[in-house]
Formats: C-alpha cells, structure tokens, sequence
C-alpha cells in the first residue's frame, strides 16, 4: 500500500475568503462571514489587496486587482467595501474598511484577481524499503517544471 505524504510549503490557506472563476487562483474575491458568502466591492480595489488575497488563498503573486465583475456579478450579501489593505495585515477582513455589510455598490462592482500560481508544489514522499523513502521537490519555474529526486531516511 502505498502511502504519500504532503506538505505545504506556501502560504497558509485561510478558510475565509474564496475565488469563485476560472481557476484556484483567479476568480471573484469572497469572504465568509456570519456563516454567510458575500462579495467584495471594487471601490479603492487595487495589487495591496489582491497581494493578500492571492497570499491568503495560497497562490503567487497577483497578475490583476480586477474591478467591475469581471468574472460574474455574485448574489447576495456584499461584505466589504472601500477596502485599504497597507501591506501587513494577515487577512482582507484586518485591512481598513467601511464594515461588514456597509456599502454603497451593487454587484456590477464585484472586486476579483488574477494571481500567479504557486511558486513550487508540494513535497511528496515515497516509500520504498524498510524506513527509507525516496522525495521529490518540484519548483514552477516559468512555464517548466524542474524536479530533483533523493533519497533519505526519515
């Protein structure tokens, strides 16, 4: 039976904020608040928040801080507005805003971002005989994959 271990190198994933598109790392910003999904408005939306957003949901760096729905007006509750992040909060609910649920926006102004995807994969391990397993670390280089393959003993 073969087993495989995995450890994430990145970011931790905060539970309270989504990208609802494409992709893991790109779609329109969510925040999970009350037991409630709502969505973000662009006003103010630029990279500082789309830094942290692609930070906190475990992807590289932001390519876009996308404004007027671009991918898809949400429904329902909008949670944040005139949102201010300075670069050092730990979460898009730490950055300076109006309050949760205070807003002058419609959905037309969903906030949403594109980021990069993760710097590297994770690390897997593999288990070969007695109590020495074989590893491998994959970084994203580009477009390329470059992997180096060892073995230790855990």
């Amino acid at each position: 039976m073969e087993k495989v271990l995995w450890i994430l190198l990145a970011a931790s994933v905060d539970a309270q904020i989504r990208l609802v598109g494409p992709s893991r790392c790109s779609g329109r910003v969510e925040v999970y608040y009350s037991g409630i999904w709502g969505t973000v408005c662009d006003d103010g939306w630029d990279l500082s928040e789309a830094t942290l957003v692609c930070r906190q949901v475990g992807c590289g760096l932001p390519k876009s801080a996308l404004t007027l729905a671009y991918f898809g007006e949400g429904t329902g509750q909008i949670w944040l507005d005139d949102v201010a992040c300075a670069g050092n909060e730990g979460s898009l609910p730490e950055c300076p805003h109006n309050g949760f649920g205070n807003h002058n926006c419609g959905h037309g102004e969903d906030a949403g971002v594109i980021c990069e995807a993760p710097p590297f994969l994770p690390l897997q391990f593999y288990p070969s005989s007695g109590s020495q397993y074989d590893f491998c670390y994959f970084w994203w280089i580009g477009i390329r994959q470059q992997t180096r393959r060892d073995s230790g003993v855990l």
